[in-house]
């Protein structure tokens, strides 16, 4: 089975669960197309101004979960959501699909809004589903998540991954997801 990024990256596995470790990490994009003013947001639009500050460092990867929710959602409806907020759009830089897709959110080089006092110096990675309730991660999406991770840190001078929950009093991103961050990405 093979599932595909906006590019066709592949991110493959068998339907027995096994992953088949052919995604390299520099198949995994990260390099943000030319941007007028701030960025641009998921759909392509100039994101607005007053919330399109470059981060000026990134030293941290803060981990999410979409949370209330078990269904399948994209990079675009959370944009939606973050937009109701007044976030200014998707708060977070990458978002992990159920199947194991990876979707940019954010543009990488602009601060996020994922994690209050953080924002920053940090990427922020929302991996879609509900991990208080799901008792494990899907192995595509923990693929994945270590896939994009391993890039960032090529990326970056990544110091840590921690959950959400390390520094605001959440849940998130889980229990379930926590364990897999706390046990090493």
């Amino acid at each position: 089975m093979c599932f595909w990024w906006r590019k066709k990256t592949a991110i493959k596995y068998v339907d027995d669960g096994d992953i088949e470790k052919t995604v390299k990490t520099d198949s995994i994009p990260t390099d943000s197309p030319a941007a007028p003013a701030g960025g641009l947001d998921v759909l392509g639009k100039p994101f607005p101004v007053k919330y399109a500050s470059k981060r000026k460092s990134t030293s941290k990867i803060i981990i999410h979960h979409v949370g209330n929710l078990t269904r399948d959602v994209s990079a675009d409806e959370i944009n939606k959501w973050h937009i109701d907020k007044d976030y200014g759009g998707i708060g977070y830089h990458f978002v992990i699909r159920k199947n194991g897709a990876i979707e940019r959110g954010r543009d990488e080089s602009l601060i996020g809004a994922h994690c209050f006092n953080q924002n920053h110096d940090t990427i922020g990675i929302c991996v879609v589903g509900d991990f208080d309730i799901q008792p494990e991660v899907p192995q595509a999406q923990l693929y994945s998540l270590k896939e994009l991770v391993n890039m960032l840190r090529k990326k970056y001078p990544i110091k840590g991954v921690y959950g959400h929950r390390d520094f605001k009093s959440t849940s998130c991103p889980g229990k379930s997801l926590y364990e897999v961050i706390k046990t090493g990405l």
